[in-house]
């Protein structure tokens, strides 16, 4: 089984990348944040992520790319094929609706012939083998069959699959169904994503999927960034993975705007502690570096680690 970190907007940039992988094994691909071509320009931030010095520590990279334009999407493609990339990655999955809104994403999936369209010339003219990051469908899951038709047409390496619809975001039933038996009805190679928090979720796909040979580890992974690892000292590990990545943030950008990252990489990793809600209250409001690190340092010391963070939605 390959293990795969899954693209997070805002999370999981490359400095989150390259101190993850610093501190834990385990991953065997990292995705960049989806990458939003427009009139053939990326923003700054865009550039910084694909650099391949910011990735050059890591085992595998591969880009996403958010878009529904196909002139733009060549584009990038063409300049990650010249930058080295092997392989990139199409969104069809993030719920957002200000993306949706723009057909954009899993708002793709509301005009399934402009899909078929987009990935027609995509594929006719992609320099890179190409996967896909999808939902199951726009309002219902019984979308997902006149999706995967479409899906079947073309050579897609992978199909990372998160058994959501658009609609739902990210709460709810896993519609876990559609993927029972998924190997006869398709002949690309699928990814499972979705709510995975602890290995036992882990067994529970690879038993009830033994088709599946990869996982795509998202939010779980924030949380409880040592679950792949056999690492008995996770404590130190967790530790040093944070205030590393918390000191680039402070030296690369100051406080006033490192704040706000290392903030919501706590608001993921504080789960993997035993925290009382008024000490997690008292971090968060902290305002200066100083109060903030220190009382960071401290719980990262002090609390003890959950055996096994966040309810299953797999084991009932």
């Amino acid at each position: 089984m390959k293990y795969y970190m899954a693209p997070l907007e805002s999370v999981t940039n490359y400095r989150y990348r390259k101190h993850y992988h610093a501190n834990f094994k385990g991953v065997d691909r990292f995705y960049i944040p989806f990458l939003q071509p427009h009139s053939f320009s990326l923003t700054n931030r865009d550039r910084k992520e694909i650099d391949i010095k910011n990735n050059a520590s890591l085992p595998d990279v591969v880009p996403q790319i958010i878009s529904n334009n196909v002139e733009d999407t060549l584009w990038l493609i063409n300049m990650l094929n010249d930058y080295g990339y092997k392989e990139v990655n199409l969104n069809f999955g993030c719920p957002s609706g200000t993306v949706v809104s723009k057909g954009r994403g899993a708002g793709i999936f509301k005009d399934l012939a402009k899909m078929r369209e987009y990935l027609s010339e995509i594929f006719a003219k992609s320099p890179l083998p190409i996967s896909i990051k999808t939902r199951i469908g726009y309002e219902k899951e019984e979308e997902f069959w006149k999706i995967l038709e479409i899906y079947n047409e073309f050579p897609i390496k992978e199909l990372i699959i998160h058994p959501r619809t658009c609609k739902e975001h990210y709460v709810g039933p896993l519609h876990l169904d559609v993927l029972d038996d998924l190997d006869k009805k398709t002949s690309i190679p699928v990814v499972y994503n979705g709510e995975i928090k602890n290995k036992d979720d882990i067994e529970y796909i690879k038993n009830r999927y033994p088709y599946i040979n990869a996982v795509m580890l998202g939010r779980g992974l924030l949380e409880y960034p040592d679950v792949l690892a056999d690492d008995s000292d996770s404590r130190n590990a967790i530790k040093k993975f944070v205030l590393g990545l918390s000191n680039e943030f402070i030296n690369d950008i100051g406080w006033g705007s490192a704040s706000y990252p290392i903030k919501e990489l706590w608001s993921y990793i504080s789960k993997r502690f035993d925290i009382t809600e008024q000490e997690r209250k008292k971090l968060f409001k902290a305002k200066d570096m100083a109060t903030f690190m220190g009382l960071a340092e401290d719980l990262l010391d002090r609390c003890p680690l959950k055996e096994k963070p966040g309810k299953s939605a797999f084991i009932k």
